[in-house]
């Protein structure tokens, strides 16, 4: 039996568990852990019965996993705001996708270095770091 496309696509944007974002590293799930910062690289445990988790684990059975990506780059600011990080500085941008071409990775870039207050960015890498 075939699956509805529809509820897949569901179960995908849940599943990716979008975190809200309470200052530069706090962020939580609202539905499980109001409160309980998690890491960015999204290694805290959702609560089992948490719609995230269940997500997850509905896609895997399905054979649909949502897989754990890593954007690194060396950014560098501007002359004025060297004072943040002399030099080239290493960030990290986890996604939480299906496959890896839902990374833009060149406009995702840019939103970087324009959040950061950037002006230039090498080294980027983008990989694969394991089925959520």
């Amino acid at each position: 039996m075939e699956t509805d496309p529809r509820f897949l696509r569901i179960l995908h944007i849940l599943a990716k568990g979008e975190l809200v974002v309470m200052g530069e590293d706090e962020r939580y799930c609202p539905f499980c852990s109001a409160g309980e910062y998690m890491a960015p690289d999204h290694e805290a445990t959702h609560a089992t019965d948490c719609p995230v988790a269940l997500a997850r684990e509905l896609l895997r059975e399905l054979g649909h996993p949502m897989k754990l990506y890593c954007l690194s780059l060396e950014i560098r600011y501007p002359e004025r705001l060297a004072y943040i990080a002399p030099g080239w500085k290493q960030i990290e941008d986890f996604h939480i996708v299906q496959s890896m071409e839902e990374i833009d990775v060149k406009a995702r870039i840019e939103q970087l270095l324009h959040s950061k207050n950037a002006i230039e960015s090498r080294s980027v890498t983008l990989g694969y770091l394991r089925d959520m």
